[in-house]
């Protein structure tokens, strides 16, 4: 007769000696033997949630209250844990190439802001570069955009930030331009 938890699973019903331990641990904060109606009453309050997870919380209130606990207050601290357990898998579960082209993609954006709010300029090959996409494997950023760092060995220009393929496609493009005003 177990309660469903949060996560959808069947919690494990506590034992009589293990809500007993539970209630002696709380008897040592709180210096009062619990009766057997109590014990009974914790043990139906409790359902869903093992002795573990309720000694944590136990522990836990008495850390941050010199009050008596309830199991209310044990099923929120439990559920609360749950909750960042739950939040901790998903935040690991996401895809870390994504995760750093974002970051990546913000900073770049982030530079960009600083540049023309301090008035400073970037290098004459770096603002060729940046004219065209990065036709880099892995990288792929549009225009305007700096350089992803993509595998572990750097493979971007030391001086100018942009993959070496985006410098001489710039080139390539200047060249075709050049070719056209001419003609």
């Amino acid at each position: 007769m177990s309660q469903e938890t949060m996560s959808g699973q069947a919690g494990p019903l506590m034992s009589r000696v293990e809500v007993s331990g539970l209630l002696a641990m709380m008897a040592a904060f709180r210096s009062r033997t619990p009766s057997d109606t109590e014990l009974r009453w914790w043990r139906d309050q409790l359902v869903g949630y093992s002795s573990a997870e309720c000694q944590a919380a136990l522990l836990a209130h008495s850390k941050t209250s010199p009050e008596s606990v309830t199991p209310a207050q044990i099923i929120g601290r439990i559920r609360d844990a749950r909750h960042r357990t739950e939040v901790r898998r998903q935040r690991l579960a996401r895809d870390p190439e994504t995760d750093r082209r974002r970051s990546a993609d913000a900073a770049r954006r982030g530079m960009a802001a600083v540049y023309a709010e301090t008035g400073w300029t970037r290098l004459p090959e770096q603002r060729a570069a940046l004219t065209v996409p990065c036709p880099e494997p892995g990288c792929e950023v549009p225009a305007g955009v700096m350089c992803a760092q993509t595998g572990p060995r750097p493979r971007r220009d030391p001086a100018t930030g942009v993959h070496r393929s985006r410098r001489d496609a710039a080139q390539a493009a200047a060249a075709a331009q050049d070719r056209e005003v001419t003609a």
